[in-house]
């Protein structure tokens, strides 16, 4: 979705990599804040009832609205049965229809295939055909109140004004032209808004007048920006739940300043902005600015259908990481992945051919927790060992933290300097990464020392960021804060994989062989070159001349460099680590394989103890225990108290912290022990029909001694 031209930046970005050799082992200062809280946070948000069954359902906590689960078939129409402005009326009616019940969609014959993903909703899909369009709309027509009338002679933006009228209304927009064919055909509906009369011809003129007439009885969570001339995407979602939609370029400063004004009515941390803009910067750091986020969708179709399917996410199996030595670990990132019309069109393509031969780390958007739970669990279920998923930019929805490339409406410089802003955009980001499984975030473009300290102690679930500078000109952005990595990728965007080549081979010129090292790159998923196989390819290249290169997934890659540099990881990673239950040893993939899918349940009910033998000596910081409803159990089986004991020899063991009266899906628990060998949770009272349960657990700790070795 970064849509500006490129060609310049990427030459500029080769000639400045290769006048350049950053070792990226040198001391990296440890930068700290005010001590986060030992107090387990309950994390809100649906609980594991994950579909809803009668009506939209957009509770506290969640940042978009799931529709109603299909209680049957669903018909099929294609975009291509009508034209520009029918198609407006008839996904505008798909919203009315799905908002009660889904039984519509509109597919088009997309890159990925027309029916790639509605032929996996375990729902059976009916196309309907060209000439049995016009029965079905009038079968459903009768579920809108009416019609808001509108036309396009003075501007098209009428369109977007129609649209958000209707969802007000439960109604649907429609020209005369549509509204006389459809009458014609015996679909008669009563006019309840006239917009022809208005006389207004700009885009500043029409969108105010929205803001002053109907946005008091619009959706203030969501907010869609697209270009009227796109009649078919989003219409469904943004009618369903009565949300606004408009379109003002943030280059012109008076249409920016309408902009503005719903912007400010929204509130951070539950408001977001869905669709596109005129212009990339100059939108996303305006809706930045007003502590907001964007959710990249301008050509993301059938939301009320997806939205509607099991929002439980099944993550997969994170491989044991690699043993500690002194290697050179390359982290590859891939772009882009914050937009959910790339998660739902090109990025299926991309993933499909050439994966499993070297680490490449695909970013993602957490908002598919909400919006396309299908499409999340299909890259999950289909990935390989070396396939790992990170956040893209800069969390949960695209955020322009500091911007440093100039653009017409979007200078350089800081665009979340609020911090109660920056505060809510990570809580929604940190909760919305632990639904979705993504334990790194990118961060565009880089990030004041500030924004670091709060993103990496208010986000918990956080192993490490990635920061830029996309002029490569600002080398030094790489460092610790609050032990987590806060890695630069250098460069910022390469366009071709020799770039890529020659960007790493020149930064691991000259680096210290006596320790790790760590280094990281992202490619632009447009590239014309851009291959799975192409990556594996210039992993094998490199190792020719440095035979220590590893590319790796980008959790083992935080976890590595935490090892490596004395700070704490989760030990799970390793395969040292084992676990009993009662004294029978479990396989890691019951609760320490990085997964919360898998459930583990006690043989019988009362006290029940999971002994954790740790692999080495270590100082633990904290354990996470991962209850029933992370793997879509009922909240009722969560357990309800516990302790936490160590041991320095597997024998005699000490208390470390208890819990008592736990309801929430996650309890993160936090204490300071050195010398550990062993852990053992001892559940004491387990879920509501008394037998213990947990799907995942999770123990922070570091070595005293870091065991590397040379390859």
């Amino acid at each position: 979705m970064k849509r500006y031209t490129l060609l310049l930046i990427c030459i500029l970005i080769f000639v400045l990599s290769l006048a350049s050799c950053t070792d990226a082992e040198t001391t990296l200062p440890e930068t700290t804040s005010a001590p986060i809280s030992t107090t387990a946070e309950v994390k809100v948000y649906p609980d594991a009832v994950d579909i809803a069954t009668e009506g939209i359902r957009w509770e506290d906590g969640q940042m978009m609205p799931w529709f109603p689960a299909p209680s049957g078939t669903l018909k099929a129409l294609y975009r291509d049965y009508f034209d520009a402005d029918e198609l407006l009326t008839v996904t505008a009616l798909q919203g009315i229809v799905n908002k009660t019940d889904v039984r519509l969609m509109v597919l088009e014959n997309s890159e990925e295939g027309a029916t790639a993903w509605s032929s996996k909703i375990g729902k059976t899909v009916r196309t309907v055909s060209e000439g049995g369009a016009m029965k079905t709309l009038a079968e459903y027509a009768p579920e809108a109140s009416g019609v808001v009338l509108y036309s396009t002679a003075l501007s098209e933006h009428y369109r977007n004004l129609a649209l958000t009228v209707a969802g007000i209304k439960g109604a649907i927009p429609m020209t005369p032209e549509v509204h006389g064919k459809w009458a014609a055909a015996g679909v008669e509906l009563e006019v309840v808004e006239n917009l022809v009369p208005l006389s207004y011809k700009t885009a500043e003129e029409i969108y105010l007048h929205l803001y002053n007439t109907y946005w008091k009885d619009c959706d203030k969570r969501l907010l869609v920006s697209l270009p009227p001339s796109n009649t078919y995407n989003l219409h469904d979602y943004a009618v369903g739940v009565s949300a606004a939609t408009v379109y003002l370029d943030c280059m012109n400063t008076r249409e920016k300043a309408v902009f503005e004004k719903f912007l400010k009515d929204m509130t951070p941390g539950k408001g977001v902005v869905m669709g596109w803009f005129t212009s990339e910067r100059s939108g996303i750091s305006t809706v930045a600015e007003n502590g907001l986020c964007t959710v990249p969708a301008d050509f993301f179709n059938n939301a009320s259908v997806y939205s509607s399917l099991a929002h439980t996410v099944k993550l997969d199996e994170v491989p044991d990481m690699p043993a500690l030595e002194n290697k050179i670990y390359v982290m590859f990132v891939v772009s882009d992945g914050d937009n959910i019309q790339y998660n739902q069109h090109a990025m299926r393509l991309k993933w499909n051919s050439g994966r499993g031969k070297t680490a490449i780390n695909w970013t993602i958007s957490p908002a598919l927790c909400d919006v396309a739970p299908n499409i999340l669990n299909y890259y999950y279920s289909t990935a390989t060992a070396d396939d790992c998923l990170i956040a893209g930019p800069s969390g949960y929805g695209y955020n322009l933290f500091y911007n440093t490339l100039w653009e017409n409406g979007a200078p350089v410089g800081d665009y979340m300097a609020d911090r109660n802003h920056l505060k809510a955009y990570v809580s929604v980001s940190n909760r919305y990464m632990e639904l979705a499984g993504l334990r790194v975030a990118t961060i565009w473009d880089k990030a004041t020392l500030a924004q670091l300290n709060v993103y990496t102690a208010d986000a918990d679930y956080l192993w490490g960021l990635t920061v830029q500078d996309f002029n490569n000109q600002d080398k030094t952005l790489t460092k610790v804060v609050n032990g987590k990595l806060v890695q630069q990728v250098l460069p910022s965007y390469t366009n071709s994989l020799d770039q890529a080549y020659n960007s790493l081979l020149s930064q691991m010129m000259g680096l210290d062989k006596n320790k790790p090292q760590f280094l990281a790159i992202q490619m632009s998923v447009w590239a014309e070159d851009f291959s799975a196989r192409g990556i594996a390819d210039v992993e094998a290249r490199l190792q020719a001349i440095f035979p220590r290169v590893e590319f790796v997934r980008a959790d083992h890659f935080y976890a590595l460099y935490s090892q490596a540099n004395g700070y704490s990881y989760n030990l799970g990673l390793s395969d040292a680590l084992t676990v009993e239950a009662e004294g029978t040893k479990l396989t890691k993939g019951y609760l320490a394989d990085g997964s919360r899918s898998k459930l583990w349940k006690s043989d019988s009910k009362g006290e029940s103890t999971l002994t954790f033998t740790l692999g080495g000596s270590f100082s633990l910081s904290s354990v996470v225990l991962y209850h029933a409803e992370a793997a879509g159990k009922s909240p009722l089986l969560n357990t309800g108290s516990f302790r936490i004991e160590v041991s320095g020899d597997g024998v005699n063991y000490r208390e470390a912290a208890v819990v008592t009266d736990n309801t929430a899906w996650t309890t993160r628990v936090e204490f300071d022990e050195v010398g550990v060998t062993h852990l053992r949770i001892v559940i004491t009272d387990g879920g509501d029909d008394g037998f213990a349960r947990l799907s995942e657990v999770e123990i922070y700790g570091k070595s005293t001694i870091v065991p590397t070795k040379n390859p």
